[in-house]
């Protein structure tokens, strides 16, 4: 009986003893979960007021940049329309001047008063006689003549251009590649080279290419040049077109091809960055049929 009280005891003290390490252990548990959670909710509340404060500046930038866009809508001003209507009205005129000499072509290499007389009687036989044609096949030849250049007085220096008028634009383009079919064309033991009337606006744009293509001569990559200024260039991965000098030096410049271009080009290329190459560059006519007469007009009006 005595061993069974002692065991009564025992046990009784155990589970004493154990309540009151359950009753500890809850205890400290709760202090230390009261803990974490005060360190939980401070660190909360620092991480939101460090949200709050990006998302007061991210809204401060947002508003800059709203601003920034509503200057740069405001770009063209009352002022700058004038600007805006001269460059329209070049832009015309430089299209008019590209229809009237679609039809024409110019022939380099003749020397000066070689036509004795009437340059049109002159300039027709000689034409069939360069490229082989029959006497009797009508060239439709409607005007010729010197360039408006004045007269070398030089001997040594080169002679003026003879700008030869189609009344068939059809016409022309069959004799200007079946001159550069030949290749080589000579009179009175000069060469003789065939080649489109080109305005003076569009020559100097076209004299932009020339470093361009002396690299890539170099470099034996084979190129085209397109009407009215463009450029196609063969390279391994396929033919590239490129419609200013700009984008082909900027184009190239992985091949191989280094060279600089002139601060006109580069003005260009701000332009065409700033998306106003429409209005303030007259690159060529082509791009007058992809935004009618109306739309620049009104756009110029904004």
């Amino acid at each position: 009986n005595k061993s069974k009280k002692l065991r009564h005891i025992h046990s009784d003290a155990a589970l004493a003893e154990m309540k009151t390490m359950l009753a500890e252990l809850k205890t400290d548990f709760r202090s230390d979960l009261k803990s974490e959670m005060k360190s939980l909710r401070g660190e909360m509340k620092n991480g939101f007021e460090r949200l709050e404060e990006k998302v007061t500046m991210l809204n401060e930038t947002v508003q800059k940049l709203d601003s920034r866009l509503e200057a740069e809508h405001r770009i063209i001003t009352s002022e700058d329309r004038n600007a805006v209507s001269e460059r329209l009205l070049s832009f015309l005129l430089q299209n008019l001047e590209h229809q009237e000499r679609r039809s024409n072509l110019r022939i380099y290499g003749v020397a000066e008063d070689t036509e004795s007389g009437v340059m049109l009687k002159f300039i027709d036989p000689l034409i069939k006689d360069l490229l082989n044609l029959p006497l009797e096949f009508n060239l439709g030849i409607e005007r010729a003549h010197r360039s408006l250049q004045k007269k070398p007085t030089n001997p040594t220096d080169s002679p003026r251009s003879i700008v030869v008028s189609f009344s068939s634009f059809q016409v022309k383009e069959s004799v200007l590649h079946g001159a550069w079919k030949k290749k080589k064309i000579e009179f009175n033991r000069s060469q003789i080279f065939f080649d489109r009337d080109h305005s003076n606006a569009l020559q100097n744009k076209k004299r932009e290419y020339i470093e361009i293509k002396k690299q890539l001569k170099q470099k034996d990559i084979r190129f085209q040049s397109l009407y009215p200024n463009k450029l196609r260039v063969f390279l391994e991965t396929g033919a590239v077109i490129f419609n200013s000098a700009w984008e082909a030096a900027d184009g190239l410049s992985g091949h191989g091809i280094n060279c600089k271009v002139s601060e006109a080009e580069l003005a260009r290329k701000e332009l065409h960055r700033l998306g106003r190459s429409a209005l303030w560059d007259t690159r060529f006519v082509p791009e007058l049929k992809r935004q009618t007469i109306k739309d620049i007009v009104a756009l110029s009006g904004k």
